[in-house]
């Protein structure tokens, strides 16, 4: 169904692209190994498993790479070490968090598997059958990681009490001896005493951690000294928190996009599977699924109007299709080319002192999804009272709905989980890419990729979402066309991505 034209783009607009829609910056990438032991042969723990899961939910939620185990032996544990550490290197933000047994032993803290118990008979053995909380900080730093958050909810009773007066009964855990730039470690209380394992689903700890992760732009330094004051609280001063950081910047759990355009929509990252099903109805060849990262970016609202495109077309004497202003002042501008578009990003630019262009295709696709794996955002069917698109032709076997023959206002119909208008219908959508038909199967090959933008020169640039005169099948959210950079038509327009 992909249409292609034969002109090449010039030599200009290709340079004008590099310069006005250049890619956004890749964000850090974020790891994270979360583990909980409770299950210890006599001497169980009723919440570090709990606890675990909470924190590796909210980790999943906030764009973190995570890796969960619970109950592991000795030998689970190292993997799990290891497998983390292979996962480092600069330019990641790392995150280790342990809930479980842990004690302290001529100054090391010894993070407890379930198995040791029974292979532990004396204090020397600890490090043989345990593994160090120094190790774990000490592999972190020694990868680069740009930023290493370690989270200890490991100070209750002393499960070693047949040699208990060789460690301390309740001696808690010990500051580190090693340095540790760029690395903040937080204990669920102070040296030397003993944290709470609680009497609900959580530690009191873990409690207020998952909290207040989520809460929005609070530096990790702040949101410490706040879930110290609320643990404290929580439990009348039995627990105190305590942290100890040699940070180079400034790491925020849930960083908040600022926003300064009330039309843009603040979009956080992630990976999503890109492209469709085999047994999606209207299935091509060229939408192979695939797995791809985006980085943060800000996408509009609505699609360019015909009343901004005015402005533009009067403020420059642009040589545009007059076709393009006639429609109404709210509606979505059509008959623009890509070259058009191009144009209006670098005047919109430059006047507004502030960057815009064109999303690519996969931010255009991973925006329009807004989390959702079925052929619609709307589910496995769109619907005309969802949709602006030519009604006769409904999606699969489902009942027909009207054809309005032309565009809508910009704001019609309910928008997406994200807060974008029309993502499906309505207008096809220019990205910056340029089309490729077998482009998906080779970043299939690549693995997982990030931030992909096709910049092979071809014949034609990729629309997305479908228009009011296609049908419900050109409107599914893996759906892709292209025409070249010069076309225009009734049934074309466009949204853009701010950069801030």
């Amino acid at each position: 169904m992909n249409l292609h034209g034969k002109s090449m783009l010039s030599l200009f607009f290709i340079c004008m692209l590099l310069l006005v829609c250049s890619s956004f910056t890749v964000a850090r990438e974020r790891v994270a190994l979360v583990i909980g032991n409770a299950a210890y042969p006599s001497e169980a723990l009723t919440n570090p498993v709990n606890d675990a899961k909470a924190v590796a939910k909210v980790l999943k939620q906030l764009h973190f790479d995570v890796m969960l185990v619970t109950d592991a032996n000795g030998e689970q544990m190292q993997d799990a070490i290891e497998s983390f550490g292979e996962k480092l290197h600069k330019g990641k933000e790392a995150v280790f968090y342990y809930s479980g047994h842990g004690v302290q032993y001529n100054g090391d803290n010894y993070l407890i598997p379930v198995d040791a118990m029974s292979r532990v008979l004396v204090p020397k053995h600890l490090p043989s059958f345990c593994r160090t909380l120094d190790y774990v900080v000490q592999l972190m730093v020694g990868k680069g990681s740009d930023m290493n958050i370690v989270m200890v909810d490991a100070c209750r009773d002393n499960p070693f009490k047949r040699f208990y007066k060789d460690i301390g009964a309740e001696k808690g855990l010990a500051s580190l001896s090693r340095k540790a730039d760029g690395t903040l470690i937080s204990y669920a209380t102070a040296p030397g005493e003993k944290a709470l394992n609680g009497t609900g689903g959580n530690s009191p700890y873990a409690s207020r951690l998952v909290e207040l992760m989520m809460k929005p732009n609070l530096s990790v330094e702040m949101m410490f000294k706040e879930l110290r004051s609320k643990v404290v609280s929580d439990t009348d001063g039995e627990q105190t928190p305590w942290m100890e950081a040699s940070l180079g910047g400034e790491f925020y759990f849930n960083p908040e996009l600022v926003n300064d355009d009330g039309r843009f929509v603040p979009i956080r990252g992630g990976e999503f599977t890109m492209g469709s099903p085999e047994d999606e109805v209207g299935h091509l060849n060229d939408e192979i699924r695939h797995q791809v990262k985006v980085s943060d970016f800000y996408m509009s609202k609505y699609e360019l109007t015909v009343g901004e495109f005015r402005k533009f077309v009067e403020a420059t004497r642009y040589s545009a299709d007059l076709r393009s202003l006639s429609g109404a002042e709210n509606h979505p501008v059509v008959y623009v080319s890509w070259n058009d578009v191009v144009a209006y990003c670098e005047w919109l630019s430059l006047s507004s002192g502030k960057k815009y262009r064109l999303p690519t295709e996969a931010e255009w696709e991973y925006a329009c999804r807004a989390g959702t794996t079925t052929s619609f955002n709307t589910g496995s069917n769109l619907t005309t009272d969802q949709a602006n698109y030519d009604g006769n032709y409904p999606y699969g076997g489902n009942a027909k709905g009207v054809y309005r023959q032309t565009t809508v206002p910009v704001d019609s119909f309910a928008p997406n989980a994200l807060g974008l208008y029309n993502m499906h219908g309505n207008v096809l959508e220019w990205c910056s890419d340029w089309y490729k038909e077998t482009y998906y199967a080779e970043c299939k090959a690549r693995g997982t990729v990030s931030n992909p933008d096709n910049q092979e020169p071809g014949s034609g640039r990729v629309l997305r979402g479908g228009g009011w005169s296609d049908t419900a099948v050109h409107c599914r959210s893996a759906f892709r066309i292209s025409f070249p950079p010069v076309h225009r038509n009734h049934n074309v327009g466009f949204r853009l991505v701010f950069v801030p």
